[in-house]
């Protein structure tokens, strides 16, 4: 029985060990995982030549000060010229324009994160420090949208 107890309790220490340096966080911090996310709402709807705005707001996830981060959009995929985008605020992503023709356009649209008070001592001299202060588990995440332009839209 003590040979058993002890067989596990060095899985885990072995575990532990191998999350630890794969993963460059420590396996603790991540059971719960922290990192930056995107809603999973995947369609916008609009019309033909028709002006249109949606938000997409980002967070990090387990992370109660995520407004002590900053954010950073990019888009990638197959979406007209004519669609812009903007970041609004501290983490929300603005996606705007007119598209003329109708049809299915998908992006993918990606989140990363820095922690604005990752490298700032509290002492008074507000000395850098070269510590990973934040214990994030991911800085970066993605997900895929899709803008659908109809011809004849009808808002609800």
């Amino acid at each position: 029985m003590v040979k058993k107890i002890l067989s596990i309790k060095f899985k885990f220490l072995i575990l532990a060990f191998v999350s630890f340096v794969f993963t460059s966080c420590d396996p603790f911090d991540c059971i719960v995982p922290r990192g930056p996310e995107l809603p999973k709402k995947k369609d916008f709807y609009t019309g033909a030549n028709r002006e249109f705005r949606f938000e997409i707001e980002a967070e990090v996830k387990n992370q109660p000060n995520d407004d002590h981060y900053d954010y950073y959009f990019t888009l990638e995929g197959n979406y007209p010229s004519t669609l812009k985008y903007r970041r609004e605020g501290v983490r929300t992503l603005v996606v705007y324009g007119t598209i003329p023709q109708a049809g299915t356009y998908e992006f993918i649209a990606t989140v990363s994160v820095d922690n604005i008070y990752e490298y700032y001592d509290d002492e008074d001299d507000g000395g850098l420090i070269q510590e990973d202060g934040d214990d994030l588990c991911f800085y970066e995440k993605s997900e895929i949208y899709k803008i659908i332009v109809e011809k004849n839209y009808v808002e609800n």
